[in-house]
């Protein structure tokens, strides 16, 4: 179908189909099956035996339970009310004929699908509780900006995209989601979704993505909604989570995870600000890319290696990290779906869950020896993934402050090729860039996979950072990425980070117009 060619009310986002977000097919045979089993969330070894019991559906009158993860967000809700940094919004610009009351209707279908769309959550004395209306309705509000020119009609769509993520929600309240539509054209549109992450995570998304294509499609022909009944609601997954997660499964967990991150030495990035008493969730968001054959490099190092993508920009980060902060004991955050068993994965909830990945680079290690370590602490880290964060954090009680987050303030994630690759491929859909103007932690890196390589963003606190000294960052990352593609047994030590001319006299990470040489660290020469 050419960008011409319009679809049918019943094509409507039929297009928007996730692609599997596993490692690649083509990793070595013997790693394979592990680590597509792992990245998907499922578990092999030591914690299969949990799948062998399906997770039971609660009495109908049964209290509403709270997964741990749902009740940290409660908490700091709490402390900081009115906060938008944990909406989750996406903008998709389609072309299709599309219906707004059919697709209202669709959008409730899914409402009264999955209970936790229709959960408000409250205070009773000093614990959250949840609720779950019996009926909700979720209006579509509609924009029509026909009468706009292009650059007009552009200019809005980043207004009201950007002005809807950055709204709060009121928990207690509801609804927790919101649905907008903007009708360009009679055949162009873009859809707006947020939800509050308490309901909702990545995954999520592509679940509506995806029920909300098959109900629209059905609807408009008049037909059954055309899925089956869900075989539990997110609740009894809290339920089952907290019964599970007790006694000696626990303290395996947990035996873990304390020796994997004993005397664990914070990361001290060099910032341009100092820190602030109190995070304030302000910041802003760089943008960059990977080129293709960069990308390719990068895939291939790693199949060589038995490792996946991820595996591999994470390793190349964290050589950047340990030149420019001068550190051996690098550990960062990455977020892991925690869709360990297939009851859940057509589930709309908050299941995912945050692994602290913690790496020695000392003794001058190569790039292809932080690879391998780097993938060696993550199938470890995979296979002990169900502790959630809150428990890991409670249990190890690091010292705590309003200023930061625990155990780590930099976090790392790799989007599959889902919504974006597919609107490139079909010229039908994509996304709309949103200025959200919020961070949850000091440092986010984040890549999404697209046909034409990675698109690669630093999200950052702006009362840390300057928008130059994250260009720089980006700059730097390339250069790793294609120093470890290009030479990945040589010393991590010895890798400049800058080429040509600008290796004399650059912008270097700790101030202006420093000299650059190949010996030492940026940290070092901060110190200077």
């Amino acid at each position: 179908m050419t960008q011409s060619e319009n679809k049918s009310e019943a094509a409507f986002l039929s297009d928007y189909e996730p692609v599997d977000t596993g490692p690649d097919p083509q990793a070595k045979a013997d790693t394979q099956a592990l680590l597509r089993a792992r990245l998907a969330g499922k578990k092999l070894g030591k914690t299969a035996e949990k799948t062998d019991t399906a997770i039971p559906r609660q009495p109908t009158a049964a209290p509403v339970t709270l997964s741990f993860a749902q009740q940290r967000l409660w908490v700091l809700d709490q402390l900081a009310p009115g906060n938008a940094s944990y909406t989750e919004s996406s903008a998709l610009r389609f072309q299709a004929v599309i219906l707004p009351d059919l697709l209202e209707q669709a959008i409730n279908v899914i409402v009264a699908r999955h209970a936790v769309l229709r959960t408000t959550l409250h205070a009773q004395n000093g614990q959250p509780v949840a609720r779950v209306a019996r009926e909700v309705h979720i209006p579509l509000t509609t924009h029509d900006l026909t009468a706009l020119d292009t650059d007009a009609q552009q200019a809005e769509i980043v207004r009201l995209a950007t002005e809807d993520a950055r709204a709060p929600f009121d928990l207690a309240t509801g609804p927790l989601l919101r649905t907008t539509l903007l009708k360009l054209a009679p055949s162009e549109w873009v859809f707006l979704i947020s939800m509050h992450h308490i309901v909702c995570d990545g995954w999520s998304s592509s679940v509506f993505s995806r029920e909300l294509s098959t109900i629209y499609a059905n609807l408009a022909m008049s037909q059954p909604i055309g899925l089956p009944d869900l075989p539990i609601q997110y609740s009894d997954y809290a339920a089952w989570q907290r019964g599970w997660l007790s006694g000696g499964l626990i303290e395996t967990q947990l035996d873990y995870w304390r020796s994997r991150l004993e005397d664990l030495t914070p990361l001290d990035m060099p910032t341009d600000f100092p820190r602030p008493p109190v995070f304030s969730y302000r910041g802003a968001r760089h943008s960059f890319n990977v080129p293709a054959e960069l990308t390719n490099r990068l895939e291939t190092l790693g199949k060589r290696e038995g490792a996946t993508l991820f595996m591999t920009l994470l390793a190349g980060f964290k050589c950047l990290l340990h030149r420019i902060t001068g550190q051996d004991d690098i550990a960062i955050g990455t977020p892991i779906a925690n869709r360990t068993r297939a009851e859940l994965e057509p589930l709309i909830g908050f299941f995912v869950n945050t692994l602290v990945m913690r790496n020695d680079l000392s003794g001058a290690p190569t790039f292809r020896d932080v690879l391998h370590r780097v993938r060696t602490r993550a199938l470890e880290a995979y296979d002990h993934q169900d502790l959630p964060f809150e428990k890991l954090v409670e249990d190890l009680q690091p010292d705590r402050d309003l200023a930061s987050n625990p155990l780590f303030q930099v976090i790392f994630q790799l989007h599959a090729d889902q919504g974006a690759g597919n609107a490139a491929k079909n010229s039908t859909l994509g996304l709309v860039e949103v200025e959200r103007a919020t961070v949850k932690f000091d440092l986010r890196v984040e890549f999404r996979e697209t046909p034409d390589g990675l698109v690669g963003a630093l999200e950052y606190s702006t009362d840390l950072f300057t928008p130059a000294r994250m260009e720089r960052l980006a700059t730097y990352l390339l250069t790793v990425f294609e120093e470890m593609t290009a030479a990945p047994d040589a010393p991590v030590a010895s890798m400049p980070l800058v080429r040509g001319d600008e290796r004399l006299q650059i912008a270097d990470w700790g101030g202006e117009g420093r000299t650059l040489t190949d010996h030492g660290t940026i940290a070092d020469l901060s110190m200077s």
